[in-house]
C-alpha cells in the first residue's frame, strides 16, 4: 500500500530528525563552555528525545490512524529543537560571530517553552482511543491550541529581557511589555 509506505517513511523521517539533533546538541553544548547546559541536561535531554520518538515511532508504524504516535514524534522533535536552540545560542555567545542566528536561537530558548507542553496536552485530549471523547470537546481542544499559539507568539515578539544566560542579547521587541503580559495572561488562562 503506497499510503502506508509514505506514512512509514514520514514516521522514520520524524524519528531520524530528532535523533540526529542529539550529536549536534552535545557538540554545540560542549563548545558553549560557561553558557552550556552541563552533564545532567546533556543526559536527560537525549533520553527524553529518544523515549518520545522511540515510542512515537512504534505507535505511528503499528497504529498509524491513532494520532498519539504522531504527537509523540512531534513532541520529540520539539524537545530536540529546544535543546538545539539552547546549545546553539550558548555556542554563539561563547564564540561571537562564529555562526549566524544566535539571537534567534536565544529568543526561542526563552520563549519556545509552551511547545514543550503542547504534545502532552494534545495527547491528554485524545487518549486512549486517539480521538476526543465527544464533539463537545472540540471547542476546548481548539481553545487549547489557540492558547499555545498566543503564548508562543507573545513570547517570541516580546520586549522582555531574555532568560539567563542570554540576558545580554536583545529580544525581538516587537510587542511592548503590556501587550506581551496580556497575551501571556490570556494564553495561560
Amino acid at each position: 500500500d503506497p499510503a502506508m509506505t509514505r506514512r512509514g517513511v514520514f514516521a522514520w523521517l520524524l524519528d531520524s530528525t530528532a535523533v540526529a539533533a542529539i550529536p549536534a546538541i552535545l557538540f554545540l553544548d560542549a563548545g558553549a563552555a560557561e553558557y552550556g547546559e552541563g552533564w545532567f541536561a546533556n543526559l536527560v535531554g537525549p533520553v527524553a528525545i529518544l523515549a518520545s520518538t522511540g515510542v512515537g515511532l512504534l505507535l505511528a508504524l503499528r497504529r498509524h490512524t491513532n494520532p498519539i504516535g504522531w504527537l509523540l514524534l512531534a513532541s520529540g522533535n520539539v524537545l530536540a529543537l529546544a535543546g538545539l536552540a539552547r546549545a546553539y545560542a550558548g555556542y554563539v555567545l561563547e564564540h561571537p560571530g562564529s555562526l549566524p542566528g544566535g539571537r534567534a536561537a536565544a529568543v526561542w530558548d526563552t520563549s519556545g517553552w509552551p511547545l514543550l507542553f503542547a504534545g502532552v496536552i494534545a495527547i491528554a485530549f485524545v487518549f486512549p482511543e486517539g480521538r476526543l471523547p465527544s464533539p463537545r470537546w472540540r471547542p476546548w481542544a481548539i481553545g487549547g491550541a489557540a492558547s499555545f499559539l498566543i503564548m508562543l507568539l507573545g513570547g517570541l515578539l516580546s520586549d522582555d529581557p531574555l532568560d539567563a544566560p542570554f540576558e545580554e542579547l536583545a529580544p525581538f521587541g516587537v510587542l511592548p511589555g503590556a501587550v506581551h503580559g496580556t497575551l501571556q495572561a490570556v494564553g495561560l488562562l
